[in-house]
Order: structure tokens, then sequence, then C-alpha cells
């Protein structure tokens, strides 16, 4: 199987975006916004 990285650098670099924008700033953390993102991210690759 051949990997294309160029593609693959774009799509992890728009999830790391993404992921960067949600705010979890302390206090009060909000932490569970960037859990289920993750989540739906992994969920979405079949992970």
């Amino acid at each position: 199987m051949l990997i294309n990285w160029d593609s693959t650098r774009a799509e992890v670099t728009r999830y790391l975006q993404d992921l960067i924008r949600i705010d979890t700033t302390n206090p009060p953390g909000n932490e569970t916004r960037a859990m289920e993102f993750v989540a739906s991210v992994l969920k979405r690759e079949g992970i």
C-alpha cells in the first residue's frame, strides 16, 4: 500500500488546526470538547 504523504500531511494539518481552535484554557479547562473531537476523528478513521 502506497501512502500519499502530501494528502496525509494536509489531512493531519487540518485535524491539528481544528484541535488547536478548541478553547481548553484553564480555568475552567473545557477539555471535554477537545476529547470529543479527538474521539470523533479516531472513530471516523476506524481506530
